[in-house]
């Protein structure tokens, strides 16, 4: 997007407009000069098509009062902001001296300057915090260098600005902001709190220390997203195991799944993470690092141990000025504190404990970075760890704020990934990692690290709104989600129930009745036009008398399953008398059924009569039973391989038709199986009802099972990935 710097100049008259310096995520920024004040100030444009909506309008301006009432060292100053006719502008503090995330690419950071970084943001968030504003898009690329050396946040609350309270992607996937950092919460679409914060913060964090992020990134969005909100990150032991583990618990509690499990706010987050540090590396650690730390007091006290020491002695302790070049010591007074201007170095007042490192020594002024290097025995490194270099190695003259580039940071090496860090010691290392003796001169101690540089590329590939059109963008929650099963098995199992109660109470009864006169015929001796069913050996003829009628032959049929068995005709012998065959084998078929008898005269029927038959032989014991087991058995073979393939996800229709199928199977040996126990013979009401519900049951299943696989095949490609 090309900015009409004419119309940029008659709505801002007092500032030189500059060149464009930047093209963020969020809009492109240029810089500008006060010309009165002759103050150097960046100038961040909203993109137009964002601009022409009215809410986002509404949106900015509130935002934009709320972003320059935060007065605070790590957060950027927003000094002015313009919203007129099309144009949407923040007239911000100019950072020159880049971003975190350039600066770890090219040069790396230990493990004590990644957790320097960690504390400048947290104390930055936890002033916009207070002020009701969230970030939503912590991330490298938007912690900035300022000319003294300090870190500072940037882009507050542009995505509440063009989204209001809706995280935006395009419809496929694209994210406005980072997936990589992105919190479950905020990948669901769900409320956003502090702890969304927290969470971008630890990500940010887990990568400095380790170079990986938690879930790597993907070339597919989406895999990224559904990874954030509903997988579960790598331990960062795991993949640096240098990492101190007090350290590397605390950033796994920040990238908990559920926000509850997280630190409630970037304050509690930081001091946790300051006090363990203390602890691993000594309470002067932050000194030689050269990331200053301020504007939190709760923070910089845990960073250089004295809240700890205050609470024991119960005497308030000097605070180091933490992070600078060389260190200050100072006294709690009434100013404020929230500021560079309100924090006087002063000498170390004797009447109190010592502060300073942990052999309470009050650390002298670092040298420059012009130092000669001097030749070092290495100690060891952290507890557990074995990444420590060992031997002499030459020393990388320790940072100092305000010095950038390789100056601040020791000459790089391209190659690899890690390399070792600038660390100094006058003490033979003692066997558990720490100095056996008072060092000799009043130099930090720490043992020595490893400089890490990032190994994922792509980790800032989240879309720029200046490229996608307003209508493109849809709320998050409408692309990241997955369909809950329970409401397809909910209606599934009903369907089932029904299938079942209907094939075991049976719907209809057999058709009754005939053109028979009571009296006229008889069966094995019994008249069939009779209430009660005809008890017959099957493994015999079945006699059969007719009286009164002019007939010549008679056939007997039986219906099974809606299927017509039997039905040869025998002549009548003289006085009506015949013997009919047995319609089913004995050995096949048993228990009731229904059957039909039906006279003839010269090949024309005469008279039908329907007829329910009792066979002698016991039903569990024919081929009809052992035929209902197997196709019981088949159905629900049939049924379990097309679920596991749709568990999977690489399901289709295909399968959700074949589990529906083997559904309807099912339910028919279910019928069956309630025939041969209960002596009850299915009509074909029931097995046509039966098969219905039991084919619904079996598709809601299906979809259901379907939304699992899609689900799992998802999440496991992005494990897959992350290997």
């Amino acid at each position: 997007m090309t900015s009409d710097t004419g119309r940029l100049r008659a709505v801002l008259p007092a500032y030189d407009i500059g060149a464009q310096v930047g093209r963020g995520g969020c809009g492109v920024v240029l810089a500008g000069t006060h010309r009165r004040l002759g103050r150097p100030v960046a100038i961040k444009q909203i993109p137009p098509q964002f601009a022409r909506d009215e809410q986002v309008r509404r949106r900015f301006v509130a935002e934009a009062r709320l972003l320059a009432a935060i007065d605070h060292p790590h957060v950027v100053r927003v000094f002015d902001y313009i919203e007129a006719d099309e144009l949407c502008l923040l007239v911000m503090e100019y950072l020159p001296g880049g971003t975190v995330g350039s600066r770890f690419a090219t040069e790396g950071f230990d493990a004590a300057t990644a957790v320097a970084v960690g504390l400048a943001c947290a104390a930055g968030l936890e002033a916009a915090h207070r002020h009701k504003i969230l970030h939503r898009d912590v991330k490298p690329s938007n912690l900035m260098f300022g000319t003294g050396g300090a870190i500072k946040l940037t882009d507050f609350g542009i995505a509440k600005i063009v989204g209001g309270d809706e995280t935006l992607v395009t419809r496929t996937g694209e994210i406005v902001g980072t997936p990589s950092y992105i919190a479950p919460e905020q990948a669901r679409g769900q409320l956003l709190s502090p702890a969304t914060d927290v969470y971008a913060l630890a990500t940010m964090l887990y990568q400095l220390l380790s170079g990986a992020l938690p879930f790597p990134p993907n070339d597919d969005h989406l895999a990224t997203l559904f990874a954030h909100a509903f997988g579960k990150p790598i331990p960062l032991l795991d993949v640096a195991p240098g990492v101190p583990e007090p350290i590397a618990e605390v950033v796994m509690r920040g990238l908990a799944t559920d926000p509850a499990d997280r630190f409630d706010t970037a304050e509690l987050f930081g001091i946790a993470l300051a006090e363990l540090a203390a602890s691993c590396w000594g309470g002067d650690w932050l000194t030689p690092v050269g990331i200053p730390v301020i504007g939190a007091d709760t923070i910089v006290a845990a960073a250089t141990g004295s809240s700890r020491a205050a609470g024991r002695s119960g005497v308030q302790q000097p605070r180091v000025q933490a992070g600078f070049g060389q260190a200050a010591v100072t006294q709690r007074t009434g100013a404020s504190t929230r500021g560079f201007g309100s924090r006087t170095p002063v000498t170390a007042d004797p009447t109190l404990p010592p502060t300073g490192n942990r052999h309470g020594v009050i650390p002298a002024a670092m040298p420059s970075a012009s130092s000669a290097p001097t030749e070092i025995t290495a100690m060891p490194g952290p507890r557990g760890s074995d990444s420590a270099p060992s031997g002499p190695i030459s020393s990388v003259p320790p940072t100092r704020a305000g010095v950038t580039g390789s100056e601040q940071f020791g000459t790089a090496k391209p190659e690899g990934r890690t390399e070792p860090a600038s660390d100094w010691s006058t003490s033979e290392p003692h066997a558990s990692g720490w100095p056996a003796s008072e060092p000799s001169v009043s130099a930090p101690i720490r043992p020595p690290m490893v400089r890490v540089r990032p190994v994922h590329g792509g980790q800032d590939n989240g879309v720029r709104l200046a490229d996608v059109d307003r209508r493109d963008l849809v709320p998050i929650r409408d692309i990241v989600t997955f369909a809950s099963p329970w409401p397809m098995f909910g209606i599934g199992a009903l369907l089932a129930v029904a299938a079942c109660a209907i094939a075991v109470i049976g719907l209809g009864a057999p058709t009754a009745g005939g053109d028979l006169l009571p009296g006229t015929v008889t069966i094995a001796g019994v008249d069939p036009t009779g209430p009660n069913p005809i008890e017959v050996d099957l493994a015999e003829p079945i006699p059969l008398q007719v009286n009164g009628i002019d007939v010549d032959s008679a056939a007997l049929t039986v219906e099974v399953f809606g299927v017509r068995l039997g039905g040869d005709t025998v002549p009548l012998q003289p006085g009506g008398v015949a013997t009919l065959p047995d319609p089913v084998n004995s050995h096949v078929l048993a228990g009731n059924f229904d059957g039909e008898l039906t006279l003839l005269r010269s090949g024309t029927e005469i008279a039908t009569q329907r007829i329910e038959f009792r066979t002698t032989q016991r039903p569990t014991r024919t081929a009809a039973a052992a035929a209902v087991v197997v196709l019981a058995l088949f159905a629900v073979a049939y049924l379990e391989s097309n679920t596991r393939t749709l568990r999977r996800g690489h399901g289709g229709l295909a399968n959700i038709i074949g589990l529906s199928a083997s559904s309807a199977i099912l339910a028919a040996a279910v019928s069956g199986a309630a025939w041969i126990l209960r002596n009850t013979p299915p009509t074909i009401t029931t097995l046509s009802v039966t098969a219905v519900l039991a084919a619904g049951a079996g598709v809601a299943a299906a979809l259901g099972v379907r939304r699992i696989g899609k689900r799992r095949n998802l999440l496991r490609r992005t494990r897959r990935d992350t290997r």
